[in-house]
């Protein structure tokens, strides 16, 4: 077989020669031979896309929890959204199926947690930032609108707020930051709307 010669550096020849010795050759040789060989096959691999159920559905309430207890960074627990949805009265397997199709899906939600209360300091609750450059849910919740120093603030019921949020920030003058609770128990949102109208607090 003709043969021909190839030049390594001595650093590298003398690396090599450390880990195999005297089989340093038949090493070298059998490391070329798989540079020549086909690349193996990959195994056929099946992804998984699953779409998200409906609005007002009860897998689709199983997502909106796990939504809910997430954030751009985090993702909540299946423990936390089990426990959460049985609480709610939701059959545990479907909880459990729901919680495995949400966890394969891109991450979604908002950014840190921060905290409003109601002026009289009785009501608190808890809303995440969202990133105007990220596309916003379309469930319903309550919107908070401020300015930077939460001297100019606007909370508002939506229904849909993705729809409904150009709307918003176009009677909103200046820099707004949003803050975002998803709630889709009507009775919840009126009582956090009612409680945080009139000079809501920002609390950080």
């Amino acid at each position: 077989m003709e043969k021909i010669s190839i030049s390594v550096p001595s650093s590298l020849y003398c690396a090599i020669f450390e880990r195999h010795g005297e089989s340093t050759s038949q090493a070298i040789l059998d490391l070329l031979n798989t540079l020549a060989s086909p690349e193996p096959e990959l195994p056929n691999v099946e992804i998984h896309d699953y779409p998200r159920p409906g609005n007002g559905t009860i897998t689709g309430k199983i997502w909106d929890i796990a939504d809910k207890y997430s954030s751009s960074e985090h993702r909540v627990s299946r423990h936390k959204v089990i426990d959460a949805c049985l609480k709610e009265g939701i059959n545990v397997n479907t909880a459990n199926t729901q919680y495995s199709h949400w966890s394969k899906a891109p991450l979604q939600g908002g950014g840190v947690l921060r905290a409003w209360q109601s002026s009289d300091r009785t009501f608190h609750h808890l809303f995440l930032t969202l990133d105007l450059q990220c596309k916003p849910d379309h469930y319903p919740g309550v919107v908070i609108i401020s300015n930077k120093e939460h001297s100019q603030v606007m909370v508002k019921e939506v229904d849909n707020l993705e729809k409904e949020l150009p709307q918003l920030l176009g009677e909103f003058e200046g820099t707004p930051e949003i803050y975002w609770d998803l709630e889709t128990d009507e009775g919840k949102r009126g009582e956090i709307v009612n409680a945080l109208t009139e000079n809501p607090v920002f609390v950080g």
